[in-house]
């Protein structure tokens, strides 16, 4: 099939097979009160979402000028003329599309990326018109045989500043080949670039995409007809990838939508929540319909990092003591312990054997200071009962 009439643009050929790239299960329930009204059901959609690598392809080469040369079944049960016109049409206006956004996005880049591109753009021009006076001074003294002393003075100035810029030069280079490599057409169409580490790259491209309420779901189906993502996905998630923010899930609810722009929220995994805002001072009605697109090369990285901190933050407190229990064993802390824990136990004075010696004397003196008070009541008694004998006897 053909998308361009220019023989001198460049050609690209693709092919394009009957796979399955996307399963969607739609379930709605509707309650008797909600039906006698005329109220929406509510319905849940759960879609699985592979882009696959001849897709990422195609939106490059649809995305600029050039001849493409797509192998693929038609979808259509036409006759063949039809069946190509209609395929062509139908390309064409999808193509249209994918242009526009490229020209939209192409020229964007993140703020350090601009700031860095630009710095550099800035001292390579400084760096130019500095050549351009030294080419003018020699000049100068080609034409003039016996140099001037403020020609002379002028053409030392001149070199030492091309030294200057030339080092500086040679470092703005440095930065521009740490700078990352300019995106191909398809990438800021799609809305999760790939995380820092590749230990899950075998599920780069899948999505997992959730919706709720009948509008998202019905939408996601006219969605499915395109190309990469719905154009307002990625506008929300590349404004967030301009910021220097990492995008690793998108929420599009009535909640998180944007006050300049009914678009969808470009959220991380940790801030899918969405947050109420009033407009024009009233308070807009909650609305419980939201949809969410997840990516799965971003979800256990994430997960990881949250079981991960949140295990550090528990147990911290466990490893430092730890930490200093091994200490005092190889700082010689420990055996010194043992070691007066040991003279301690043996020591006839203060130890075990000392304190059982204290107690057994202790309990021995208040075991005769019981009897000599025994042995002085009795003797008390004795006296008393003396006395009353006495006194019995001499009563008449």
């Amino acid at each position: 099939m053909d998308s361009s009439s220019s023989s001198s643009s460049p050609s690209t050929s693709i092919h394009l097979p009957p796979k399955i790239d996307e399963r969607c299960f739609t379930y709605c329930t509707q309650r008797s009160n909600y039906r006698a009204f005329q109220a929406e059901p509510t319905c849940h959609q759960f879609c699985w979402r592979k882009v696959f690598k001849y897709e990422q392809q195609l939106i490059d080469a649809a995305s600029r000028p050039g001849h493409i040369n797509l192998s693929a079944r038609s979808p259509f049960q036409t006759a063949h003329d039809e069946d190509a016109r209609t395929l062509h049409e139908r390309f064409s206006w999808e193509r249209v599309r994918l242009q526009v956004l490229a020209a939209h996005y192409e020229p964007r880049k993140t703020a350090s990326e601009g700031a860095a591109t630009a710095a550099a753009n800035d001292s390579h021009a400084e760096y130019m018109e500095t050549l351009r006076e030294v080419l003018e001074v020699m000049a100068k003294m080609k034409r003039k045989p016996p140099i001037p002393e403020a020609l002379r003075e002028q053409h030392e100035a001149v070199s030492k500043k091309v030294e200057t810029l030339v080092a500086k030069e040679a470092e703005w280079e440095a930065r521009r080949r740490q700078l990352p490599s300019a995106l191909t057409a398809s990438e800021p169409l799609q809305p999760f670039p790939p995380p820092a580490t590749n230990n899950w790259s075998f599920f780069r491209g899948h999505y997992l995409y959730y919706a709720r309420g009948t509008g998202h779901t019905t939408g996601h189906v006219n969605t499915m007809r395109h190309l990469g993502f719905p154009d307002d996905w990625f506008e929300a998630a590349f404004a967030k990838r301009v910021d220097g923010e990492p995008v690793s899930a998108m929420l599009d609810s009535e909640m998180a939508k944007r006050k300049s722009k009914e678009a969808p929220e470009a959220v991380g995994l940790k801030h899918l929540e969405a947050q109420e805002e009033r407009d024009s001072g009233r308070e807009k009605v909650w609305n419980p319909d939201y949809a969410m697109i997840v990516s799965l090369e971003h979800l256990p990285p994430a997960i990881f990092g949250a079981v991960t901190g949140s295990f550090i933050r528990t147990y911290t407190p466990v490893f430092t003591i730890l930490q200093k229990y091994k200490e005092s064993f190889t700082s010689g802390q420990q055996t010194r312990n043992a070691r007066m824990i040991w003279s301690r136990v043996w020591d006839r004075e203060e130890g075990p054997l000392g304190t059982l010696k204290k107690l057994g004397e202790a309990f021995e003196r208040s075991f005769e200071r019981s009897r000599e008070e025994e042995k002085e009541r009795e003797k008390d008694r004795q006296r008393e009962q003396k006395k009353e004998d006495k006194e019995g006897k001499a009563k008449p």
